[in-house]
């Protein structure tokens, strides 16, 4: 236990860092060799830390566990895209060079000749990758993130938090609850297209009254976080947010052109889908035409 005026370390308490060895390098803090190679030893490593620290989330020290996750977050992107682990090796070794006493007791391997030029292969595999995370980056944005707002947003709603703080979209939302369910004209006297528009109107009202939820939960969330609701409402949010943000950083990782090289991942991914659809468009035509 900390004393009354001693500041809680978390990288001390919970991944065992001593202080004379802060602010850890990537490889202390996801607690692996220095240099280490192998992605799938520092994805390993990465994703057991990051379960270790979730533990302490809905603690007392909940706000340090939050941002242990982002600096461990952003370690684990870091030494599994290659250019930036390249670059951050290189200050790294810059800095054992210089004798940082942070790094005392660390006995680096050799730099691998060629090491500072990616192969054609690994570029093949960095578009790939590209390619996956843009997917997962936009159906996430377009999909779930909506999905976990527009949930937080209904509790708020019916449990009537922020009605004075965002007034407008109280407003706003209690008049489209008049018209989300009107009442149908009689049977006899309707038309079939009266009730086809009838029946747009409605689709339309509904639309708009699930956007006013999400735009009331991102308000919500945004104002207080985790305080803006129960906890398996915000909880959603606030994951699916950092895998966003994880996404985002790898996504602007493979942008960035490799040491030797004239394309980057995400432009060789480009050109090899503008390649693909201009042979498909031929294709198509050719098939037309004969």
């Amino acid at each position: 236990m900390n004393g009354p005026g001693e500041a809680f370390d978390p990288y001390h308490k919970w991944l065992g860092i001593a202080p004379q060895q802060q602010p850890p390098h990537y490889y202390r803090l996801l607690g692996i060799d220095l240099f280490e190679e192998d992605p799938d030893v520092i994805a390993a490593a990465a994703d057991r830390q990051m379960a270790h620290v979730r533990n302490y989330q809905s603690g007392q020290h909940a706000e340090a566990s939050h941002r242990l996750l982002n600096e461990l977050a952003t370690a684990r992107v870091c030494l599994l895209t290659p250019e930036k682990k390249r670059a951050y090796d290189a200050a790294l070794r810059a800095r054992l060079a210089d004798g940082d006493d942070r790094l005392a007791g660390s006995r680096p391997p050799p730099l691998p000749p060629g090491a500072s030029t990616a192969s054609v292969g690994r570029l093949i595999r960095d578009a790939c990758r590209y390619v996956w995370a843009e997917g997962q980056r936009f159906w996430i944005w377009q999909t779930r993130l909506p999905g976990v707002y527009w949930r937080l947003g209904v509790n708020v709603y019916h449990e009537g938090r922020y009605r004075t703080r965002f007034a407008r979209l109280y407003s706003e939302l209690e008049a489209t609850a008049e018209t989300t369910q009107p009442n149908p004209p009689s049977a006899r006297t309707a038309r079939l297209w009266r009730r086809l528009g009838l029946s747009l109107r409605c689709a339309l009202e509904n639309r708009r009254r699930a956007g006013l939820l999400r735009t009331l939960g991102q308000a919500a969330y945004e104002a207080d976080q985790d305080q803006s609701g129960p906890a398996y409402l915000t909880k959603p949010v606030r994951d699916v947010l950092a895998r966003l943000a994880d996404l985002r950083a790898e996504v602007a990782a493979l942008a960035q052109t490799p040491p030797g090289r004239t394309l980057s991942p995400r432009r060789l991914a480009w050109i090899a889908a503008g390649v693909l659809g201009a042979g498909v468009v031929l294709f198509c035509w050719l098939r037309w035409l004969f």
